[in-house]
């Protein structure tokens, strides 16, 4: 059975999740209650776009004793068919801020590797654009 908790409800209803036998609990990923102080360790998500994963999979351990998960997006929503990136670098910032180590550290690894990708993409636009600038100012001269 698939349940959008919230990490609330993960703590008032503990003793019944753990009579279930969950293994683990998804929060969900519209709630704006996330204990990102009890991150302990993160993953790259299953949203890609691009050449990055644009979400990220913390994961901690509720202070009732039940693991949990919730995911993140670094990007933000309008970027989707987009051919570039919408870095939603506020949102990263206040999640870097929420966070303990060594997740802090994890999260700033996951951040720096998206950078490189998203720098080679800049890159490669960078060169279009001088490419078409060229192709006006020949195009002008005719």
């Amino acid at each position: 059975m698939y349940k959008d908790w919230t990490y609330q409800e993960v703590e008032e209803k503990a003793e019944a999740i753990k009579t279930l036998g969950f293994d683990e609990i998804y929060l969900s990923h519209d709630s704006e209650q996330k204990p990102w102080h009890l991150a302990t360790d993160l993953e790259p998500g299953g949203t890609h776009r691009l050449d990055i994963a644009t979400s990220v999979w913390f994961c901690g351990t509720s202070l009732s004793g039940i693991p949990i998960r919730w995911s993140f997006d670094i990007e933000r929503e309008t970027a989707n068919g987009k051919p570039y990136y919408e870095i939603d670098i506020k949102g990263c910032r206040d999640v870097l801020a929420k966070l303990s180590e060594p997740c802090k550290s994890q999260f700033r690894k996951y951040l720096s590797e998206c950078a490189s990708a998203v720098e080679k993409s800049a890159q490669k636009y960078s060169k279009v654009a001088r490419a078409e600038l060229s192709t006006a100012k020949a195009l002008r001269a005719i």
